[in-house]
C-alpha cells in the first residue's frame, strides 16, 4: 500500500469501506462529524509528513513555502519565514500551532487504525 499511488488505491477500495446499497443505509466506517475540516485535517498531514525536519519553527518554514509555491500557502503559518526575529511572538504562536497540530495527527492516525475515520 505504502508504494502505491492514493488514486490508483482508492478506486480499487473505496467501495468496499464507504459506499452503501441504499441512500440512508450506514456506511461500514463512518464520519465521526457531519461538518469535517478539510484544511485542518490537510495541515496535520503535512506536519506529520515533515515532522523528520527538525523543531516546529523548521516545520512551518518548509510547510510554508511548498505550499505557497502550489497554492496559497497554509493561513496558520502565514508568518513562518526566515526573517522572522528569535523570541518574536509569532513565532512563538506558529510553534505551538504545529504542536497541535502534530498531536491531531498523531490522534487522527490512532482513530484509523481502530476503524473511526477521521
Amino acid at each position: 500500500m505504502l508504494g502505491s499511488k492514493f488514486d490508483e488505491w482508492w478506486e480499487k477500495h473505496w467501495k468496499d469501506l464507504f459506499a452503501v446499497e441504499n441512500e440512508g443505509d450506514k456506511p461500514k466506517f463512518s464520519l465521526t462529524t457531519t461538518k469535517p475540516k478539510v484544511d485542518g485535517y490537510r495541515t496535520a498531514l503535512l506536519v506529520y509528513e515533515n515532522r523528520e525536519f527538525g523543531s516546529n519553527w523548521e516545520i512551518a518554514k518548509r510547510i510554508q513555502r511548498i505550499e505557497e509555491r502550489r497554492r496559497y500557502g497554509v493561513q496558520s503559518f502565514f508568518y513562518a519565514y526566515d526573517d522572522v526575529e528569535e523570541g518574536k511572538e509569532d513565532k512563538m504562536i506558529i510553534q505551538s500551532r504545529v504542536g497541535r497540530y502534530k498531536k491531531l495527527a498523531n490522534r487522527i492516525l490512532d482513530s484509523v487504525c481502530e476503524g473511526r475515520f477521521p
